[in-house]
């Protein structure tokens, strides 16, 4: 079966824009954006990238999220403190 995926030309053209576009480059551009930036300025904002993304969940996809992620996120801003 593993063979009849490798042959099928849209889920290879999926993994390569995965892989290429969506992982490599954006961490390309990622890497250049953030040697403009000081160190303390770097870790904080890898340190919120798991709120920023919550964030965007829950204005473009409207997700809910509840007490445990609350708390993370808490927890997430005191370490950064």
């Amino acid at each position: 079966q593993i063979m009849e995926w490798l042959q099928d030309p849209l889920l290879m053209g999926a993994l390569f824009w995965t892989g290429t576009v969506t992982t490599a480059l954006t961490v390309y551009m990622e890497t250049l954006a953030l040697k403009t930036l000081s160190a303390s300025e770097t870790t904080l904002i890898l340190s919120t990238e798991p709120l920023w993304g919550a964030a965007f969940a829950a204005v473009l996809m409207h997700e809910t999220f509840g007490v445990s992620a609350a708390l993370g996120a808490v927890l997430v801003l005191a370490g950064c403190i």
